[in-house]
């Protein structure tokens, strides 16, 4: 999970992420940082997702385990 939530700080420019939110609760979720994720998940990980579905999570700390698992 550390990368992946390193990335996360990373793209929304945060020192902290509250993993119990989901994304639109986030001040800094817009739709270029969905971009940016949605290439990251593509480019590093190899997953294909849109943006509805990230938002799908219930949590930040779901998505991350989602993709623990992979």
């Amino acid at each position: 999970m550390s990368k992946l939530l390193d990335e996360l700080k990373e793209i929304f420019e945060v020192d902290q992420i509250d993993t119990t939110l989901n994304f639109e609760e986030l001040e800094e979720w817009d739709s270029l940082n969905a971009l940016v994720l949605l290439g990251y998940l593509e480019d590093q990980l190899g997953t294909q997702m849109a943006a509805e579905d990230i938002v799908k999570f219930p949590t930040i700390g779901d998505f991350l385990e989602h993709f623990e698992r992979k």
